[in-house]
């Protein structure tokens, strides 16, 4: 048995659901924080959506 499979075996489904749904939740907090705190964004990639969105609905 390799330590793949002992890992593979090791991880519940509906424990990763919660634990992923918790991370999104803590990082969604860090970036809203950052950008009213601070005015930027803690996640580059969540920075060019959020900025993409913005520039979006400004145009007509």
């Amino acid at each position: 048995m390799s330590t793949l499979d002992v890992a593979a075996g090791a991880i519940r489904r509906d424990e990763t659901v919660g634990i992923v749904l918790l991370l999104a939740f803590a990082g969604g907090n860090i970036d809203a924080y950052t950008w009213i705190i601070h005015g930027v964004m803690a996640n580059a990639q969540t920075a060019n959506v959020i900025l993409l969105w913005v520039h979006a609905m400004g145009a007509k």
